[in-house]
Order: structure tokens, then sequence, then C-alpha cells
């Protein structure tokens, strides 16, 4: 990515034109014929900023913007806040959608983190339906320093405080924040310049939210030496590393590991322990997360006790992770803790991005027997029942193995077994679903994307 070097005004002035095109320059290249673009709009004076002015960078580029909206119903009047946004945006000619996220209640705990799940389920998918690769974000220098704060609070990692990514592919859309050098100030310039209202989300101020005690202490942070500046110094750096990092644990994993069409992984046990410490335990790791269908890695602590056994040839059979763990001779096998699955959905309720367990997608060649079907793990379905369901090969597998796959069952009792896309597949008779291991976080990832903005002046931030 191209960096920007131009300096920028010390007062809270609105983002200029030339600006901004130099922050999209270096979120490039955009070799992109009439691009159509995609942009999460709350708002508030961060995405209502980036609607603005990625909508002038389109209309130069013979391109077009769809602005999505969430309405997550989660105090009175939000219906009403996404429609006020919605007419704002038309004023400025900018389409827009609504996308509400449909639920029984507030969730009891963990309101944020839930809020988030549904926000960008919603607008993945809104994206896909539209046929648009490219969503943005308006995550700017604020959030990104208390990404950081609030990782380091936490004892993170490298790659913890590498913060947020400038580009990131998720599920198919590509991610795009080219405001994470900006401070808020500015965007909120930038709107009163256009003469745009904004709103403000109360709960930003609700003291019982991490990112709100955060943000109350910003200025004794930043007395301290921890200053917006100082914070996306912090991320450069260890956005540089991790994917670095991440680039060696590709490599390492496609000449070391295997995984098989039913999930389960083999890690050659002699190049696990050739390796330095830090990448033992990153590799295991990597594999820990993809056969698990984990969002996130195990904790530092239990990873490291469990690498220490490994190390020693301890003849370890442990879990971690959402994992069986086993050393054999020279290899290390990883598979899904089949006591953990609770996922259980209609058949028909499976799309290419809904995966039963965070790991496998299911394809449909004759949705018309699918009625009442359910998806939900073989748990301790019978070695016989599977023979006479023709899947002999899957019933010669240990039961550590099986129990955690996904079988097809109507009125509890299992109805068909899904093709696991294998050399010698089930007959057509007996398989008319294909269940394809695709973890959300698989063994492969594209490399981190850190910002490679030279950001020297302390103006870039308005203060810092």
């Amino acid at each position: 990515m191209n960096a920007i070097k131009q300096p920028f005004p010390s007062n809270p002035e609105p983002l200029r034109e030339a600006e901004f095109e130099g922050l999209m320059e270096a979120c490039g290249p955009w070799n992109i014929e009439n691009p159509h673009f995609a942009v999460a709009v709350s708002g508030g004076p961060d995405s209502t900023a980036l609607a603005l002015l990625l909508d002038v960078w389109l209309q130069k580029r013979q391109g077009k913007l769809l602005a999505l909206i969430i309405d997550h119903r989660l105090r009175e009047g939000s219906g009403e806040e996404a429609r006020q946004v919605g007419g704002q945006l038309t004023s400025k000619n900018i389409p827009h959608v609504i996308l509400t996220w449909t639920h029984e209640g507030p969730p009891q705990s963990a309101i944020h983190a839930s809020a988030r799940r549904a926000r960008y389920d919603l607008l993945l998918e809104a994206c896909r339906q539209q046929g648009i690769a490219h969503l943005f974000l308006a995550h700017h220098a604020d959030d990104q320093a208390e990404t950081i704060l609030m990782r380091l609070s936490r004892s993170t990692g490298i790659d913890g405080l590498a913060g947020m990514a400038v580009k990131r592919e998720q599920e198919g859309i590509l991610l795009v924040r080219p405001l994470l050098p900006v401070r808020k100030s500015r965007l909120e310039a930038t709107c009163r310049a256009q003469e745009f209202e904004f709103l403000r989300d109360p709960s930003n101020d609700w003291e019982r939210f991490t990112r709100a005690k955060l943000r109350s202490k910003r200025e004794a942070l930043s007395r301290a030496g921890l200053s917006v500046n100082k914070l996306a110094d912090i991320a450069r750096e260890a956005g540089l590393a991790r994917a670095y990092l991440e680039t060696a644990c590709n490599d390492w994993l496609k000449a070391h590991a295997t995984v098989n069409a039913y999930g389960v992984a083999s890690l050659s046990y002699p190049a696990w322990l050739a390796q330095e410490g830090p990448m033992r335990l990153r590799t295991l790791s990597r594999a820990l997360v993809a056969v698990g269908g984990g969002e996130y890695p195990p904790r530092g602590d239990s990873l490291s006790r469990l690498c220490a056994h490994l190390a020693q040839s301890q003849g370890v059979q442990q879990t971690l992770g959402g994992c069986h763990i086993q050393l054999r001779q020279e290899t290390v096998l990883l598979m899904r803790e089949a006591g953990l699955i609770e996922d259980e959905a209609p058949l028909s309720s499976f799309t290419p991005y809904r995966r039963w367990d965070n790991r496998f997608v299911f394809h449909f060649p004759n949705e018309a027997t699918l009625d009442g079907a359910t998806v939900r793990r073989l748990g301790h379905v019978s070695r016989h029942v599977l023979e006479k369901k023709g899947a002999a090969r899957l019933a010669q597998l240990p039961a550590t193995m099986r129990e955690g796959l996904p079988g097809i069952f109507r009125d509890s009792e299992l109805f068909m077994l899904p093709d696991f896309a294998l050399e010698n597949p089930l007959p057509s008779a007996q398989a008319v679903v294909t269940a394809v291991f695709s973890p959300r976080h698989g063994f492969f990832v594209k490399p981190f994307m850190p910002s490679s903005f030279i950001m020297a002046h302390e103006s870039l931030f308005g203060v810092a």
C-alpha cells in the first residue's frame, strides 16, 4: 500500500477531498471499472463522513454506493432513528437499505458482542445479495487506540496489539477501513461542513462497557504517554510483525500439516518440534481454531501448557479449544470435541455462509427431500446404523472422530448422511447433501494487512 506523506492541519478541520483520495489510494489498488461499494452507516459522525466522502470518490469513477443501516432494536425508538438516517442519506442522493436485527429481546449479557456479531452477519449477507464485494467501515484513529488499550488490559500478544487491519476478507467480502489514521474530531468537522446532522449513540457513554470506560480516561492515559499517536505506532509495528508471522505459519502448515474431509488434522510431530517456541504455539493454535471451529485462539497459558506436554512426548491425550489432541508416534492428531457441539438447525436454513458448528458448509443437489430434516452431531449413532446407511468408511473411524460429524435427522432418527466429498462418496441414493469441511477460520489465512500510513505529524490526529 502507498503511504500518505502530506501533513494534516492541526485543528479539527473537515477532511479534504484530496486527503481522502490519498487514503483511498493507500487502501488500493482500485482497478475496478464502475465500482459498486457498500458502507455501513450508523448515523454517527464517523460513518456519515465516510459515506459522504465515498460518494464523491465514486461519482468521479462512475461508480455507485449503497449505505447499509442497522436497526439493532436494542432500545425504544431505534427504528425511527434508522429511518431518520435513511432520510438524511436520501437528501444527499445516497441509496440506502435498513437491515433489522430480529430477536425476541436484548441479550442479558455480552450485549455489545452479540450486537456486533449480528451486525456483521446482516452487513455481509446484504453485500452478497447485492453482489457487492467491498464493504467500507468507518473505524478511525480513536477506535484503533481504544482497541489497543483494551487488548493491553487483557495481556494480549502481537496479534492483538496489531489492532484492526486496513483490509480484511471475511466470508467472501473485503472489509476496508480507510479512516484508521484520522481522528474522530475531523470526521465530525466533515459532517458539519456539509450541514449534515449526525446522531450520537447514548450507549457510547455507558460506563459499564469497557470501551466507554477507556474513553472517559483518555486524557489521563495520554498524559501518561499512551496518546492516540503512540498507540497508532504500536499498532503499526505489531501489524508488520503479525503479517510476517502469519505468512511463516501458512508456509509451515502447507509443508507439514494435512486435514481430511472429516475435519481431522495431522501435524508432523518432528517438524513441529523443530520450530522455535513461538512458532510451535502459533502453528498449533491455528490448527486448533480450524478444527475446533473457534472464533478465537485458546488462551496463552493453556496453549503453553499443551505445547510443553507435547514437547516432552508425554503420550498426550488432552482437550483444548474444542479439540481432542492426541500424540501418536510421529503425528499430532486434532479432532473436534463432540461433547461441546450444540449446533442443531433445520437443514434448509444452511447457506454457503451459514456453517454448521462453524466448520461444515452444506450443498443441496435435491432440496425436495429436506422438509423437516435437521442437522446435528452424530454422537453415539452406532457403527451398525452407519453401515446400513451405506457409510462403511465412516463407520470404521474411531468414535472420537465420527461423533463430532454432522448427520441429517428426522424425528430423532438418523435420516441420511451427507457426502463428505471423499474420493469414494456414498451411493447417490444414500446421499443427496454434501458437507464440505470449510471452517470460518481455516488453516491458511491472508496475512494481516497493517496500516503503512506515515503518521509523522501529530496534526493528523488533531490532538495527540
